[in-house]
């Protein structure tokens, strides 16, 4: 896989199928995994580098969030739940596919924090 161009299999777990039957409703589709991916563009960014690597992270999980949907608007929801594993598991796959130190080190390190925070 090239490192200039990701093309982000965001389709992480049951979660994100979980995600995607709640937020359509009864007439939900089948969630299919390999069926889901966003091209995330990093050819601009030196991803050796920390501030190439938080860019190339805050594209990856905006590619996440495209993928995951809109959040719930209550926080205590199961709904709310699944879509931020939802987040998680496809920002993990993407950064785990990429395949760069730099970014895989900055991802579990903001992982941390944010488990940390709620």
């Amino acid at each position: 896989m090239s490192r200039k161009t990701l093309f982000a299999a965001l389709a992480a777990t049951a979660a994100l199928g979980l995600c995607t039957a709640a937020n359509a409703g009864p007439q939900a589709q089948p969630y299919d995994p390999d069926g889901v991916s966003v091209k995330v563009s990093l050819a601009d960014l030196n991803l050796n580098n920390e501030p190439g690597a938080r860019i190339a992270l805050r594209r990856i999980r905006n590619a996440a969030r495209e993928v995951c949907g809109v959040a719930p608007s209550h926080p205590l929801m199961k709904e709310s739940e699944l879509y931020w594993a939802c987040q998680r598991s496809a920002t993990d796959r993407a950064v785990a596919r990429l395949d760069v130190p730099t970014v895989s080190a900055l991802n579990a390190t903001q992982a941390r924090v944010q488990v940390a925070g709620r």
